[in-house]
Order: C-alpha cells, then sequence, then structure tokens
C-alpha cells in the first residue's frame, strides 16, 4: 500500500510540474539552436526594444543571436549571444517582490536574480 500511494504522489507531482517549454521566459538558458515559446518570447521582447528585425517564429538562429548580441552590448552585459540570468535580469521581466537565485549565468561565474513573478502577458492562476 506504501508503494502505491508514493507512486500515486510522485505521478501527480510530475503531472502539476510544468514542462520545460510551457516554462516563464528568463527560467532557462537560450541559445542558438533553440526551437520553443520562450525564443518566441525572446524574439518578440527583442523586437518591442527595437533590437529584432526578423521573423517572431520561436527558432534561434543567428539573426536572433545578432539582435541579442545587440541588447547586451547595448546594456553593458558580457556579448556572448547567450540568453542567461544576467541578460533576462536586464529585462527586467518581472518584480522584485518573488525572485529565486540562480547559482550561474551565460558569461561565467557569478550569482545572478531571475524573477519568477507573473509578467505582462501571463494569465492569473485560479
Amino acid at each position: 500500500m506504501k508503494k502505491f500511494l508514493f507512486s500515486a504522489a510522485l505521478a501527480a507531482g510530475l503531472l502539476a510540474t510544468p514542462s520545460v517549454a510551457d516554462a516563464a521566459l528568463g527560467d532557462q538558458t537560450l541559445k542558438v539552436g533553440h526551437r520553443n515559446s520562450d525564443v518566441k518570447e525572446l524574439q518578440e521582447y527583442l523586437k518591442s526594444e527595437g533590437y529584432h528585425s526578423g521573423a517572431i517564429d520561436g527558432v534561434f538562429g543567428p539573426v536572433t543571436a545578432s539582435s541579442l548580441k545587440s541588447f547586451q552590448r547595448a546594456k553593458s552585459i558580457g556579448v556572448d549571444g547567450v540568453a542567461g540570468p544576467i541578460t533576462f535580469s536586464k529585462m527586467n521581466l518581472g518584480s522584485n517582490s518573488s525572485s529565486s537565485s540562480v547559482s550561474s549565468n551565460s558569461s561565467g561565474s557569478s550569482s545572478s536574480s531571475v524573477s519568477s513573478s507573473l509578467r505582462r502577458g501571463t494569465a492569473e492562476a485560479k
């Protein structure tokens, strides 16, 4: 009986956990080769800020990398074309009220903080 209860609880926990593709922008590092909704959100953000003129297709290719590098250069952060915690922190994606610590960044070794709050365009959970 204990094995069944443990298995049921484990299965319920896994089903309730969002997949990586469902994660909010800023929850995963994005780089060339990635294809998902987070890349599309990144492209939309970069376009809204005037850095991206390519397609909004969810494909992180050379045009998205170039757009991201322009953003990173303008924000005086490491220019590597990888969207990691430091890059996301410069995007001000959420409020400072609820943040989680991230132990690595796209350019090196220091800690940074990325918000896990609701952001513009997300629906409120009921």
